[in-house]
């Protein structure tokens, strides 16, 4: 199969432009960002302190870090915050610098572009369609044995497929294949953390590190906070060293991720409400004739289109006609042009993908 370049999903500037219209007429199905926004106890603090602009931030972010800690359960010590996942995943590469490194296909694309700047050798592990996706971890640990693997890279629930590794197996194959483990969680918290998050084995293991954001979750992608767990103090002395810049978070961040994190009747509601949507929208999607949504774990679903007369594309360009965001997966590596991807929304934008779907498949059935 073709090795297509990855790229983002839509850039909802440019087609407001495009189409002359706010962002905030277009439904967006293809960035997994909560519909549910933010915490509104996170939201009123910062109305109440927008003042604090004329202040520096604590350089050290105790209160942020014990914030996090609590959310998570790491230990506080153990906490590093930074503006974004991005900003960790492109440090771990450049700290550890792996010779060899595993990566899922398909998966999220700035992984293997950060790992090419290091001159990295990566190894691709498919996700295969004839097992829904899943991952072998035999065949997995095989290939890290096999080829001397130092470093995997997995986003775990996995981007744009779904699937999932539990923690305990991730500590496992830490252990027998004693390769470094950088696990993206960006998306763990819309499953059963207690099962799949990696964050107590991170907090002990000093070869496991876990990366989390706060854009999807928590709906504030415009902050730019995100933080990671490791306990290896080198790793954690060059990182404050050579890529943590002096308040590289802002106080307006560091104000919301001080009470979102303890918002736990938030993190509730948050959680059940995905829960139900994507039972919701799995079942209806599996109704529907001409597609095949596989299971997920995440706040999105894969979906095949098995209508030969239609592509993902032509299915991008009729929502985009209603002013609706799918995600395109066709220049997903191991994907193809029968691949798109939607996140679950609120009921009632979940209800009318579904309604459309229904009708655009019916009328070529």
């Amino acid at each position: 199969m073709k090795q297509n370049k990855v790229e983002h999903g839509a850039n909802l500037f440019d087609l407001s432009k495009l189409k002359n219209k706010d962002i905030s007429e277009f439904v967006d199905f293809s960035s997994n960002i909560s519909p549910y926004g933010m915490s509104q106890k996170a939201l009123e603090t910062l109305k109440n302190n927008l003042d604090k602009a004329s202040i520096y931030p604590d350089p050290t972010y105790t209160d942020l870090r014990a914030a996090i800690s609590s959310y998570c359960g790491a230990n506080k010590d153990n906490i590093m915050i930074g503006a974004g996942a991005t900003f960790f995943i492109n440090s771990f590469i450049k700290l550890l610098s792996p010779k060899k490194c595993i990566i899922f296909d398909p998966s999220y694309s700035e992984y293997k572009k950060e790992l090419e700047k290091v001159d990295c050798e990566v190894f691709n592990y498919e996700l295969k369609e004839e097992t829904e996706f899943k991952v072998d971890l035999d065949e997995l640990r095989d290939l890290a044995v096999k080829n001397k693997i130092d470093t995997i890279f997995l986003c775990n629930p996995n981007n744009p497929t779904g699937s999932t590794i539990t923690r305990q197996q991730i500590d496992g194959l830490q252990k027998s294949t004693g390769a470094s483990l950088i696990v993206d969680e960006t998306y763990v918290e819309f499953t059963d953390k207690a099962v799949y998050s990696s964050c107590a084995v991170a907090d002990k293991n000093p070869n496991v590190y876990v990366i989390r954001s706060t854009s999807k979750f928590f709906a504030t992608p415009g902050i730019r906070l995100g933080y990671a767990i490791s306990s290896n103090e080198e790793v954690k002395q060059k990182m404050a060293q050579e890529f943590s810049a002096l308040w590289g978070v802002n106080i307006y961040a560091e104000i919301i991720g001080r009470e979102m994190f303890l918002d736990k009747t938030f993190h509730k509601f948050v959680y059940e409400k995905f829960k139900e949507q994507r039972k919701y929208l799995i079942e209806s999607l599996r109704n529907i004739k001409g597609i095949k949504p596989f299971d997920t774990k995440g706040n999105f679903t894969l979906i095949k289109i098995e209508n030969d007369k239609v592509t993902a594309k032509d299915l991008y360009e009729f929502f985009l006609d209603k002013d609706i965001i799918i995600r395109d997966c066709s220049n997903f590596i191991n994907l193809g042009e029968k691949y798109f991807r939607l996140c679950f929304l609120d009921e009632k934008n979940n209800k009318k993908i579904i309604k459309y779907l229904t009708e655009f498949f019916g009328s070529i059935a």
